[in-house]
């Protein structure tokens, strides 16, 4: 009976803690991808049906520890219980994978136990050993107030801790980027025809503008150039990316995306330049396509965020925006 009610205790907590890291930050916009995360209520549903294993797991241990009636030290139990939650939270999306995925061609079930997808794997190994110490503390450790204000410390830290940890680990910023094309002498100012995830207020598209006229003026470069598209994402330090395209892309390219630095790309004949030219950046950045030869724009651009999604973009030719 001790066994069994050890193991109801232990499953009880775990699936709340759950649920509170999993629905509960969601409605508090504590995503780790941000609250603009792509497919974010599947994400949701991913994770607490992952983890809902480990209340059964940790059920099952607490239930076979040996002396059920003997209380243990709580170190042991926050030990045990972290190391529990670690290795499900790595390991058991990891199979479900490679099991799903291992008819691919190529080495995908395989490495995929070596990568690491930074915004699902930060949640999932921080609510699974948040749990997993919860539950096996709860039902094995002797409890005091000590040991109660090192549970409510380690909840609130897993709530509180996966977005900057996020942040820092892919150098997430609040990243604008905006994109222009030359100006025709006769037409005036106009708002960007796209704009994700939300239109800009006039107001801010003003402030936009101004500071990319200051920039453009500091780095020397001629301001003859329209605003086609604005494009607002992160979290962190904001940084503003310009791209000036004169004409049709030429080839496929990869802007880098600047780190803790305000940039210009400017097109040139064959290649990019960029100011400052010495410019550090992130493991991600714009991508450039040419059009169609049948198209009458200037190309396509795709960009990816820190969680690993991409907007794209058609970028339109003057004659087009004056149509």
């Amino acid at each position: 009976m001790r066994r069994a009610s050890r193991f109801l205790i232990a499953t009880a907590v775990s699936v709340a803690v759950t649920l509170l890291l999993t629905y509960g930050c969601y409605h508090l916009r504590l995503w780790t991808g941000g609250h603009f995360f792509f497919f974010r209520d599947l994400v949701r549903d991913f994770l607490f049906n992952v983890l809902l294993g480990l209340a059964v797991v940790v059920g099952v241990i607490v239930a076979l520890w040996p002396s059920p009636d003997l209380k243990r030290n709580a170190m042991t139990a926050i030990a045990v219980g972290a190391a529990i939650g670690l290795s499900y939270a790595y390991l058991v999306p990891r199979v479900m994978w490679w099991v799903h995925f291992r008819t691919w061609r190529g080495n995908f079930g395989g490495s995929i136990f070596l990568s690491f997808d930074w915004a699902l794997d930060i949640e999932l190994v921080v609510c699974g050993v948040a749990a997993g110490i919860c539950a096996m503390t709860l039902a094995l450790a002797r409890m005091n107030r000590t040991v109660w204000a090192a549970i409510v410390t380690i909840v609130i830290v897993a709530v509180a801790a996966p977005q900057p940890l996020f942040d820092r680990i892919t150098h997430n910023q609040e990243l604008t980027l905006a994109v222009m094309i030359p100006r025709p002498a006769t037409s005036v100012l106009e708002a960007p025809e796209n704009n994700y995830p939300a239109r800009t207020a006039p107001s801010d598209l003003a402030a936009l503008r101004g500071k990319i006229t200051h920039l453009l003026r500091e780095s020397g470069v001629e301001d003859k150039y329209q605003l086609v598209y604005v494009h607002h994402q992160g979290h962190g330090r904001p940084v503003l990316a310009v791209v000036l395209v004169d004409k049709p892309v030429v080839r496929k390219a990869e802007l880098p995306e600047p780190r803790d630095h305000d940039a210009i790309f400017i097109q040139g004949n064959d290649d990019w330049k960029v100011l400052p030219p010495h410019l550090a950046t992130v493991g991600r950045g714009v991508l450039m396509w040419p059009p169609e030869p049948t198209d009458r724009n200037f190309g396509t651009l795709m960009i990816q965020d820190a969680a690993g999604f991409g907007e794209g973009f058609m970028i339109p030719s003057p004659s087009q925006r004056r149509e």
